[in-house]
């Protein structure tokens, strides 16, 4: 309750602090390292003590760095004050116990060493010993980050690096970097500086934690230096995360520093770094890079295009010819590399990045610089490359390399003279010229491959005239095959294998010896694969009884593994903890006053409201203070608040059931120690919930731990401040992505259930302040982002489709079969166990173990017996990721950017709800200086998302998988609550928009969406229910007939009424089969039926305004059409129901399926016995026996599961009036016989016994 912000901030850290100790333990169980061998102990104490020593050493920089004479006559009295820090170090030094000296540097490291040789400026001999310890200790550092192999590959050693990084000495090094000193003059500092920036980069190496924890920081590497242009790259290398989010910023570093520091090839590395990485091609990277290649123009982008300087180049070429390596320096080095470069960002098949290229490096230059005598293979190799991406490999046909000359002379003039050389070369030249042989062997054979691969080169005539340029190709393919070894054959031979099928496919005579030496050749290959996998297979058979060698070096990841299985326990175990600890706290803050005595301050302000109220205006001051963390808890807790999530509700399986007996012994021991006694229990909750009755709204559940219901903790939340909070942290945190997000979250638990109270206190909010503007400005800028990165991100290549129809009419049988097994959800695919699992592992690792040892050349020899140790611990990532062929590339989810729309849309549709016509005419328009239309934004959204933009609506399914698909549903519903009630303005915007808005509902509704619908039918089946729910909401309640008629335009009525009849006989055909071996209810998703009974409504009411539709409907055509049809048409009512504005209108709906169970005499009960009001009418008595109908409707089909009982039911009529008769026939005995004499008569025991029988 203090007004001290930074006070207020620490009290809340604790008290979260308090109530998350458990996960706190986890978390920290979770960061052990354990130090094993030895080795890792000399490491721990090597690195601590250098640690100390480097932080101290840095502290005191000013004491030690070399400075200028001029620096050292700034003041008079810093001699005397470093003689005194002098002195005090000495003293400390002395009382310090004398460590052992550090290992002395070998030769190799002296080298070049400005510091062991003693260069720069004289200094004092403490001054240089300091040098010399900080020296020692980056060296040792770099040795203990990475190994080193004879072949100067460098190897990361993560336990080390895992190491490093908890020590925190990489922030050292970051300190270290940050000391000023003379660069000219001080040669000793630019040592260590190139050492700490080696550090770095090996530091990070294949560390994707250690690159994140460097990211941070990027604004200390963004300067002009090559040391620092290497770091950055090194922190970017191979992580996809990173390279997605690299900003625009930092691209427009490194093309400024080209621009005005020189073109340095590491510039360059960096931006080729950014475009590719893990394999995958980042469209968005790409794009920036491109345009800031454009941008920057001659000062960056350097060809030698025109005679004079392609000349000049040339001569360049022949000075260079016989040099082992280029300088980084040199214009013929810059110029391979940015065409590598162009090339990276046109790969991937990226159609704007390939159209810009197009204009830098036209076919015309490329051809003429491979085929000149003098250009030499790196060249080559990468115009080559650039050739394939930006010309061959393409988003979009590139007509004219399939229709001109300039490839088929580059095989003549070109490929064939190298091809040429490296068969023909004698095995003391192999080695000299072994750019020209990897130049041939990849760049050559994988351009030859995807050039005759692509099906607009079989579209193309011009293999059927130039038929000898293609036999002499193959032939020298064939020759280079015969002229390599090992490795290097694989590409060659899946090279002559495409030529080979090229040729049969267009009946290309090849000579019949060299038909024979290619199947020769393919199945000396197969025999290799097949007795390399069976080696293999037999190796993994026998890796138990040999893994006795390896135990002694196996035996640390033994004990790091039963370490991580104990983790493993341990957070299966605290998991229940964890919820019922962090629980305790949202039933606290619904009675805080309870914590204190009762007629206290404290107890009197919190029961008022006032800790809840400063906890929510505390919010927004954490914004400001940029403490993110705790305000995202805040904001969490207040909607756990609201939601009112108990504990131990979900997932109360027979396997769960001892964890929640933990986890509510906890809760029940915190409640008791913070209150006296506890006054819901679940006992309690159960019967509370019992007397609710069953056709509450879901505002008015009333919840366990508040004691209210939901509308209720909504406005008590939304009186305090919460719904103001909403509103200024979504316009201040747009640049804070999860504070964003927590706060739309936060808006649509307010919002939740239709709160209109909650939506008046948003709209005044909003209209009496000038917020309205600025609120619906960052929504409509997350639309536009999320816009802009779905179209830098989803790529669908057309090329493809041709390789994918074959499989899928494949699978097509199987697929349908399998998603109608699924029952409910109706996913489809393979049914993945632990044994297949495992089965599919063991062959993905026979089958890349044996490719593997093919490209080695190990044909029959098993020498192969050394396994490292970094191989063994990479096998898990190995198929947890990189090995896994469904990678992220193949199946992308959706960006943060683009799933953010979900929330957002989610809150926009609760504005809404309920038909709220102020906030949806307010979404549409503000009346405000700005505008900001949100219908027109949504629907635009979804036109983007679906694919429309670029004109596919015939390709809707390849836009459509299942990441993105539950947005899909969320755009439609909320252009849908856009429109109902109903809105006529919004109607008409969704109607008229100039996008392809209807044009893709109506494709939703009628495509089949493949491939995700033989994947997950559910999915697709609730697609086209919102698509066809929001094409009813656009023409509900119209007078006129034009959104009719603009929906009959975007579709054909044919194509319609055979969805609605394929729907319903897809829904018969899955009873028939499957739906039995399932749940009877069935709830677990849409119904086919349900879907098509909802297409025929919208047939219904486009029927008004169609005739020929009208009469299709009414006539009766084949048998399955006139079934469905009929089916439709019998469970379809409708009713009037008149408006404010005392106009009829007819609302036409599906009779439920439930509806069917409700028996006769019940319906003529109702009839009969409803009471008339005062107005005339049975609505009002009849509603309110709406309730006790359903009840029996739901009792009903489940007595329908019970034959026996089911039949007797069927007769309770019977029954009744049966039972009545006997009643009255004991009661006229009675009756008759009455009074009764003293004198009973002696009854025979067999009477008596039949009467009592009977």
């Amino acid at each position: 309750m203090h007004e001290y912000p930074p006070l207020v901030s620490r009290s809340l850290q604790l008290l979260f602090r308090h109530f998350s100790q458990r996960q706190e333990v986890l978390q920290n169980f979770k960061q052990v390292q354990l130090l094993v061998q030895d080795g890792d102990v000399e490491s721990y104490k090597q690195i601590k003590e250098d640690l100390d020593d480097l932080r101290n050493l840095v502290e005191k920089s000013e004491l030690w760095v070399y400075k200028s004479r001029s620096t050292d006559e700034d003041s008079g009295g810093t001699k005397k004050k470093k003689k005194k820090n002098k002195d005090d170090d000495d003293d400390e030094t002395d009382r310090k116990p004398k460590k052992p000296p550090a290992p002395m540097l070998s030769a190799q490291d002296k080298q070049e060493s400005a510091i062991d040789l003693g260069l720069g400026p004289p200094l004092e001999p403490e001054q240089a010993d300091n040098y010399k310890r900080i020296q020692q200790i980056l060296v040792r550092m770099n040795k203990l980050c990475v190994t080193q192999s004879s072949h100067g590959n460098l190897t990361p050693k993560r336990n080390e690096q895992r190491l490093l990084r908890n020590m925190g000495i990489h922030s050292v090094v970051l300190e270290l970097l940050q000391i000023p000193y003379d660069k000219k003059e001080d040669k000793r500092m630019n040592e260590l500086i190139e050492l700490a920036h080696q550090f770095l980069q090996n530091f990070c190496l294949g560390d994707r934690p250690n690159q994140a924890l460097l990211y941070k920081s990027i604004d200390l590497f963004l300067n002009p230096g090559l040391l620092e242009a290497k770091t950055v790259c090194a922190v970017f290398k191979d992580n996809s995360q990173l390279c997605g989010e690299v900003s625009e910023r930092v691209i427009q570093h490194f093309i400024h520093c080209i621009e005005t520091h020189g073109r340095h090839v590491q510039y360059l590395k960096f931006l080729q770094t950014i475009v590719k990485a893990e394999g995958q091609f980042l469209r968005r990277s790409q794009d920036m890079v491109m345009q800031e290649l454009v941008s920057a123009g001659e000062d960056v982008l350097v060809f030698y295009n025109e005679r004079g300087s392609f000349n000049m180049f040339i001569e360049m070429m022949k000075a260079d010819r016989n040099r082992m390596d280029f300088d980084d320096i040199s214009p013929l080095r810059y110029h391979i590399e940015l065409v590598k470069l162009l090339a990276c960002c046109t790969e991937g098949k990226n159609a704007s990045t390939e159209i810009k290229c197009h204009s830098l490096l036209p076919l015309d230059d490329i051809v003429a610089m491979v085929e000149h005598k003098d250009c030499i293979p790196e060249v080559k190799e990468a115009y080559i490359n650039f050739l394939n991406h930006c010309y061959i490999d393409t988003e979009v046909e590139m007509k004219e390399i399939y229709n001109s000359h300039h490839i088929w002379s580059l095989f003549e003039k070109s490929f064939l003279v190298d091809m040429g050389r490296v068969a023909t070369a004698p095995p003391d030249r192999r080695y000299a010229d072994k750019a020209l042989e990897n130049y041939v062997i990849n760049s050559l054979m994988t351009i030859i491959t995807t050039f005759f691969n692509s099906p607009f080169s079989d579209q193309s005539q011009t293999i059927q005239t130039r038929q000898p340029v293609f036999v002499q190709l193959l032939h020298a393919v064939y020759r280079v095959s015969q002229a390599v070894m090992g490795h290097q054959r694989v590409n060659v031979e899946n090279c002559i294998k495409t030529l080979t099928e090229v040729a049969r496919k267009h009946n290309i005579s090849i000579p019949v010896d060299l038909e024979a030496q290619v199947v020769s050749m393919s199945q000396r290959t197969t025999s290799i694969m097949t007795r390399t996998a069976s080696k293999w297979s037999n190796r993994a058979t026998r890796r138990d009884t040999s893994s006795t060698s390896l135990s002694g070096r196996m035996d640390h990841l033994v004990i790091e593994q039963d370490f991580n299985s104990v983790v493993s326990v341990l957070e299966a175990e605290l998991r229940p903890l964890v919820s019922a600890e962090l629980s305790v706290l949202v039933d606290i803050l619904y009675q805080p006053h309870k914590l204190f005595r009762p007629d206290s301050e404290a107890s009197i302000k919190c029961k008022n409201g006032g800790f809840i109220s400063r906890l929510i205006r505390h919010c927004e001051k954490l914004l400001e203070e940029k403490d993110e963390k705790l305000c995202i808890q805040v904001l969490k807790t207040l909607k756990d608040m609201i939601t009112d999530s108990e504990y131990g509700e979900k997932g109360e399986s027979s396997f769960e059931k001892e964890e929640l007996e933990m986890g509510d012994a906890l809760r029940n021991l915190l409640l008791a120690r913070y209150f006296d006694q506890y006054p819901w229990s679940k006992k309690e909750t159960a019967e509370l919930r019992a007397k609710q009755p069953q056709n509450v709204g879901p505002g008015d559940v009333v919840q366990r731990r508040s004691g209210k219901s939901l509308a209720d903790v909504q406005c008590d939340l939304a009186k305090k401040g919460a719904a103001v909070l909403v509103v200024d942290l979504v316009m201040k945190s747009q640049n804070r992505h999860r504070i964003f997000v927590e706060a739309v979250e936060l808006g649509i638990a307010l919002l939740e259930g239709g709160n209109r109270e909650i939506q008046d206190m948003l709209y005044n909010k909003l209209r009496e302040s000038d917020k309205c503007q600025n609120f619906f400005k960052v929504f409509d800028n997350k639309m536009d982002e999320a816009q802009q990165e779905i179209k830098n991100t989803v790529t669908v290549n057309t090329s493809d489709l041709s390789a994918k129809n074959t499989d899928d009419k494949d699978g097509q049988k199987e697929g349908e079969k399998s998603n109608r097994k699924k029952g409910g959800h109706r996913p489809n695919g393979l049914v993945m166990n632990d044994e297949i699992r495992e089965e599919l592992s063991v062959a993905a690792s026979v089958t890349s173990q044996a490719y593997a040892n093919i490209r080695a050349g190990n044909t029959g020899d098993d020498n192969s017996t050394c396994l490292g140790i970094n191989t063994l611990e990479e096998v898990g990532e190995n198929f947890g990721g990189r090995g896994n062929k469904d990678s992220p590339a193949d199946n992308p989810k959706l960006s943060p950017k683009i799933a953010v729309m979900e929330p957002v849309l989610r809150f926009l549709q609760l504005l809404c709800e309920n038909h709220n016509l102020f906030l949806q005419n307010f979404l549409r328009n503000q009346k405000s200086k700005t505008n900001y239309n949100l219908i027109s934004k949504t629907l635009m959204f979804l036109d983007c998302i679906c694919g429309s933009t670029t004109g596919g609506l015939g390709l809707l399914g390849l836009y459509i998988n299942e990441h993105n698909v539950s947005l899909i549903n969320q755009t439609l519903e909320t252009l849908t609550e856009y429109c109902q009630g109903p809105c006529h303005e919004n109607q008409n915007c969704i109607a008229t928009h100039e996008s392809n808005g209807l044009h893709i509902i109506t494709a939703l509704i009628l495509s089949d969406i493949n491939p995700l619908a033989k994947a997950r039918m559910d999915l697709v089946l609730e697609l086209k229910n919102n698509a066809s729910k929001l094409l009813l909401a656009i023409m509900e309640s119209r007078a006129d007939s034009e959104n009719a008629e603009r929906i009959l335009q975007s579709m054909h009525i044919d194509q319609l009424l055979d969805m609605v009849c394929n729907l319903y006989h897809q829904e018969s055909m899955d009873e028939d089969e499957f739906f039995e071996e399932g749940s009877p209810d069935g709830d677990d998703g849409v119904s086919p039926k349900e879907v098509g009974h909802n297409i025929y409504i919208l047939c219904h009411q486009l029927a008004k305004h169609h005739k020929e539709l009208e009469e299709l409907l009414s006539k009766s055509g084949n048998e399955k059409h006139s079934k469905a049809l009929t089916h439709y048409r019998e469970n379809t009512a409708q009713i009037e129901i008149v408006r404010s504005d005392r106009t009829m209108e007819q609302i036409v709906f599906p009779i439920p399926e439930i509806c069917n169970y409700l028996t006769r005499e019940t319906k003529q009960r109702v009839y009969q016995t409803a009471e008339r009001d005062e107005q005339g009418t049975k609505v009002t008595d009849f509603f309110e026996k709406c309730n006790d109908m359903f009840i029996e409707m739901q009792w009903q089909r489940k007595l329908k599961s019970q034959a026996v009982l089911s039949t007797i039911s069927n007769y309770m009529s019977l029954w009744s009036r049966l039972l009545f008769l006997l009643a009255l026939m004991n009661n006229l005995i009675v009756a008759f016989f009455y009074p009764y004499t003293s004198h009973l008569p002696s009854v025979n025991k067999r009477h008596s016994s039949c009467e009592f029988d009977g």
